[in-house]
Parts: structure tokens; C-alpha cells; sequence
């Protein structure tokens, strides 16, 4: 599902770790085999919805994140190296946009989770996110113009 063997394990060996803490587990009525299969599936699930959503950010500004058994090293290097741009330009936010930005597109939260964390509405995490990716999208192209302007 997931396309990329280091994310297969991890999920693997997230699926075992929660079957250890899961009551029952052991038990012989327990429906082992169908546990772990819906376990692994909301995983990788969890996993394709997570890259989409780290991607996101990214190609909104003109970089992509390439997953490395497609693409050759420069092509990585090259959105390794927009992502880092895209890292380094939240410094740039007001602290609350900077937070929400993180919290969603590098933490993975879902806005109901943000909204516990920050202790706001869900009307206020909508609305900072937008701001905050506006404000990014503002930043991101003057800060690229810029570096276009010194290369002339």
C-alpha cells in the first residue's frame, strides 16, 4: 500500500508493538489475523494521508518531495532542499501561524486536534491555517524573487 519498504516496516513494527499492549492479544478466541490486518491497513492509510499532506505544503510553492525508489539522487537532493526552504521560511511567521503550520504539516495533528492543543475554536485553527499559509505563500515568493534578483 505504502510503496516504500522503510515505511512498510515501521508500520509492521508499529502493528506488533500495539498488538503487545492490545488485552487479549494472546487470547485463542481473539481474531488475531483480522486485528492485525485492520491495524496495518489504518496504519499505512494513516501513512499515504500523512505524505499527502506533508507534500501539500510543498507543491502549493513549487517543491515536491520525491519518494526515493522513483527518483535519482539530485532529484532528491533538489526537494530536500525546497523542503528545508520551506522550513526555514516559517522563522519568518508570527509565532501562532509558525505553531499551526507545524502542528499540522510537520506533527500530522488533524484540526481537532490542533484545537485541543492550542486551546482554541475550531473556527480560529481554520482561520490561523489559512492566514498562516497565505502568509507563507507570501514569504516563500519574495524570498525566491529576491534570490532570483541577486543571481542577476
Amino acid at each position: 500500500m505504502v510503496k516504500n519498504q522503510q515505511d512498510a516496516e515501521d508500520i509492521a513494527t508499529d502493528a506488533f508493538v500495539r498488538a503487545l499492549d492490545q488485552e487479549g492479544f494472546f487470547d485463542p478466541e481473539f481474531k488475531m489475523k483480522a486485528w492485525l490486518y485492520r491495524v496495518v491497513t489504518n496504519l499505512s492509510l494513516n501513512k499515504l494521508r500523512d505524505r499527502k499532506r506533508h507534500n501539500w505544503i510543498l507543491e502549493v510553492h513549487g517543491f515536491q518531495l520525491i519518494p526515493s525508489t522513483e527518483h535519482s539522487a539530485q532529484e532528491q537532493l533538489e526537494a530536500y532542499q525546497g523542503a528545508k526552504r520551506v522550513e526555514e521560511r516559517l522563522d519568518h511567521l508570527s509565532p501562532l501561524h509558525a505553531e499551526i503550520l507545524r502542528l499540522r504539516y510537520w506533527e500530522d495533528l488533524g484540526y481537532e486536534e490542533i484545537k485541543d492543543v492550542l486551546g482554541v475554536s475550531m473556527g480560529t485553527v481554520k482561520s490561523r491555517l489559512n492566514r498562516a499559509q497565505t502568509h507563507l505563500g507570501i514569504i516563500l515568493s519574495r524570498k525566491e524573487r529576491d534570490l532570483v534578483n541577486a543571481a542577476k
